[in-house]
């Protein structure tokens, strides 16, 4: 036992070390994954910023932008001249205003806005000077759209938007990429706009996430870089002088190119993390020396920037190396504990083992003697049940075993014993002896317990067999099979015979029987038809007589049809005629209607004449209002330069004056030209669709004319069919009246002589009747004598089945 606590403790004190060093391993891992976690955080914040920048560079945020910087510009712009109107005149407020929009910048003074009308011609531009003045209507970019015109459009339709076209960027000399933002200044019904390059903006946002990236730091020393896929370094917070150089053969003190790894990870991954080493300070002397360190990478796909950020883990060593002491001091003092408990262990195993052996042997023993004692007096002892695995517990075990395996065998002979053959007996081993005879005795009361049942199901001629000399049960088996076969043989040969005689009684009636029914159905037969002939000579002397009367109803009735014909004839004539004068009315309605039908092809074809000329009129009237609006714009113009000469244009607008109220005059009469000719053009319009539908009506009314004379015509030929078809009908009435005056006295002569056969026929089918009587009773008393034999036989049979269930022995 000393030998094994030795053992146990220095394989714990193995164990405890190894955990130590497993925890060790674990707080590092923790620490540096802590560490990767930070900068993933830090960056991913980093990048969140830069990529809302970038999405203000997209088309549809720059148009925000721009709007709101406009709506700034127009609100200030508004204070402004609301500032101005009270002390300056109409000239110099419009001055002020032109020169306020000149002189305004943002962004650094590359913002601008510039001013034109809705013609649209170029008020003010502050770069484009060449432009002021001029009608920039039909400027296009090289797109093909008209950016002056979209102004103008936008601001016509909703007061202010943004408008997508290609400019002339004054820095790069090209052509560019430009979205403008425009809005209405109405005090002068000016529009004023601003706009923003797509490359300037990139530029501008690039080098506002740099400086922004530039200013982010975490923790005490850690920022951020920015380097392309060249790898080029666009920006260094620590290091400027990187910024512009190509970083690709850059390497650590172990020769890792740490910047192609990083741009190997970014190609691959998107982003991940890089071990390498570096120049740090360490945290105790301030110096710097080669400390391992590992950085974060992770790509703006929108700019191709990689952004990273590393930190230093030099700091990690100690802070592991202070957690790696604290541990070692806890595995000495969890091993000396280990001692302590494992020594008061084999203490206290070594006191309660001394105690066990001395109660673990003399009170079995004592149980067994006792077990023994009563299995010697005849009785079955409760089982031992004895725990230990030693010898003694051996014993006991085969003890209960023996005294179960009993137990068993004695509730299976009393099984038996209550006549329970269907019980298994399992033997214990092969040398069972007790077990074999319980099989055997259960063996031999089977047989004869299916030999009885074979006996009892009608089986008499299996042989039965003695076990021994002795065996009582066997010998009583054999004497009842000997006698149930004797008599079982006699009620085989009566019942054979009593079925011979029974099947020819029955033959004898089934011959009687037939003969009577045979009999029966013959004179049935004959009764039968004499009645039918007796009705039928009935039925026929009646209808003579009914034909009879009836002939006399229809030679009446063929009388009044002749006259009625000959009334329809006359009125058939009477329609003929009538449809012979509607057939020329509807002659003239259809010639009136040809006629009508001219006369309104004719209105039609004036109206639609006159439609013509009043459509040309309006195309007239038309080019003159718009040379009148041409005449009132250059009237105002006219007015413009004269007001803006002075005194020496005085002359010269009212002249303009004039113009112009001599336009408004001409632009009036054309309106009122126009609208009389919109009438003229309605009114005929709407005479056109009547006399349309007057025309439609009357060739509806020609061809309906048509078909009434085609009508007549046919009704006509009809009514002269008809009246041929009445005038052959009243010969076939009259026809007809006298057949059936000579029917009617032939049917008198047949109605006498049928009743004298109706009276003879009825004394036959009275005898015929008594004859089918007295056969019928023949019939009955066969059919009793038949049921009796078959009775007869029926119990003949169910013998024969009763003997024939048993199956005999051979008679000896």
């Amino acid at each position: 036992m000393l030998l094994l606590g030795t053992l146990i403790i220095f394989f714990l004190s193995w164990s405890i070390e190894k955990a130590g060093e497993q925890r060790v391993a674990t707080y590092r891992k923790n620490l540096i994954e802590e560490r990767k976690k930070t900068l993933k955080a830090h960056t991913q914040i980093a990048l969140g910023t830069l990529e809302k920048l970038y999405e203000s560079s997209l088309p549809e945020k720059m148009g925000t932008i721009l709007q709101d910087r406009g709506e700034d510009f127009h609100k200030t712009l508004t204070r402004y001249y609301n500032q101005q109107k009270s002390t300056l005149g109409p000239r110099e407020l419009r001055q002020a205003i032109v020169n306020y929009v000149k002189a305004y910048r943002y962004n650094q003074g590359i913002g601008y806005f510039w001013i034109n009308d809705f013609k649209p011609k170029v008020i003010m531009h502050p770069i484009a000077t060449q432009l002021d003045g001029k009608n920039v209507r039909n400027y296009k970019d090289p797109t093909g759209t008209y950016p002056f015109r979209e102004f103008v459009k936008v601001a016509r339709k909703q007061g202010q938007g943004t408008v997508n076209y290609q400019w002339e960027n004054p820095k790069t000399g090209k052509v560019e990429q430009k979205i403008s933002y425009v809005f209405v200044f109405k005090p002068f019904k000016w529009i004023i706009g601003t706009g923003e390059y797509a490359s300037v903006l990139k530029q501008r946002l690039q080098q506002e996430a740099k400086s922004l990236l530039r200013a982010m730091s975490y923790g005490e020393n850690g920022y951020f870089w920015i380097n392309d896929f060249a790898p080029v370094m666009l920006m260094h917070p620590i290091k400027p002088s990187l910024e512009g150089k190509n970083v690709s053969q850059f390497k650590d003190p172990n020769g890792i190119f740490y910047f192609q790894e990083m741009l190997r990870i970014a190609k691959q991954k998107g982003e991940g993390f890089v071990n390498y080493s570096f120049y740090g300070k360490s945290t105790g002397d301030n110096k710097e020396t080669v400390q391992p360190k590992v950085s974060f990478i992770k790509v703006l796909k929108q700019w191709n920037w990689i952004i990273g950020t590393g930190i230093y883990l030099g700091d990690i060593d100690e802070m592991v190396a202070g957690e790696e002491e604290k541990i070692q001091q806890e595995i000495k003092e969890i091993i000396w504990q280990v001692i302590m408990i494992i020594l008061a262990l084999l203490v206290g195993f070594t006191v309660i083992s001394t105690y066990l052996v001395q109660h673990s042997i003399n009170k079995p023993i004592q149980k067994i003697t006792n077990f023994l004692g009563e299995l010697s007096l005849g009785k079955l002892p409760k089982p031992l049940k004895l725990i230990s695995k030693d010898e003694l517990g051996k014993i006991g075990a085969a003890l209960d075993q023996y005294v179960s395996s009993l137990r068993e065998k004695i509730k299976l002979t009393q099984s038996v014993s209550r006549g329970d053959l269907t019980i298994e007996v399992k033997l214990t081993s092969d040398e069972d002896n007790l077990g074999f005879a319980l099989q055997n005795m259960i063996r031999q009361l089977s047989e004869k317990a299916a030999l009885a049942e074979s006996i009892a199901s009608g089986d008499l001629s299996q042989r039965i067999h003695l076990i021994s000399e002795k065996d009582v049960l066997g010998k009583s088996f054999q004497n009842m099979n000997s006698d149930l076969n004797k008599v079982f043989h006699q009620l085989t040969k009566n019942s054979n015979v009593l079925s011979e005689a029974s099947s020819e009684l029955s033959s004898t009636s089934n011959q009687m029987a037939n003969a009577a029914t045979e009999i029966k159905a013959q004179t049935e037969t004959i009764a039968a038809a004499s009645t039918e002939m007796s009705n039928n000579i009935n039925e026929m002397a009646a209808s003579t007589e009914e034909i009879s009367v009836n002939s006399y109803s229809i030679a009446s009735t063929s009388q009044v049809m002749t006259q009625e014909m000959e009334s329809i004839e006359e009125s058939i004539e009477s329609i003929n005629l009538s449809i012979h004068d509607v057939a020329l009315k509807a002659v003239d309605a259809s010639r009136v209607a040809e006629e009508a039908q001219e006369f309104s092809q004719a209105a039609t074809k004036a109206m639609n004449g006159l439609n013509s000329a009043s459509k040309e009129i309006g195309k007239v009237t038309e080019m003159v209002r718009t040379i009148a609006e041409q005449t009132n714009m250059l009237a105002l113009n006219a007015t413009i330069e004269s007001a803006s000469a002075g005194e020496a244009g005085k002359g010269f607008g009212v002249v303009a004056n004039e113009i112009k109220s001599l336009a408004k005059q001409t632009t009036q009469a054309i309106t009122e030209i126009s609208g009389k000719i919109y009438g003229i053009e309605e009114h005929s319009s709407t005479a056109s669709v009547a006399i349309v539908q007057v025309a439609d009506i009357i060739n509806t009314m020609n061809s309906s004319s048509q078909a009434i004379v085609q009508q007549a015509e046919s009704q006509k030929v009809t009514a002269n069919e008809i009246v041929s078809n009445i005038k052959k009908s009243n010969e076939g009435v009259v026809e007809i009246a006298r057949l059936i005056d000579e029917l009617s006295t032939s049917a008198q002569g047949v109605a006498r002589n049928s009743a004298e056969l109706a009276v003879g026929t009825n004394d036959i089918s009275k005898n015929i009747n008594e004859i089918s009587l007295a056969t019928h009773e023949n019939a009955k008393g066969a059919a009793h004598i038949h049921d009796e034999s078959k009775e007869l036989s029926n119990l003949a049979q169910e013998l024969n089945n009763v003997v024939g269930h048993f199956k005999l022995a051979p008679q000896t």
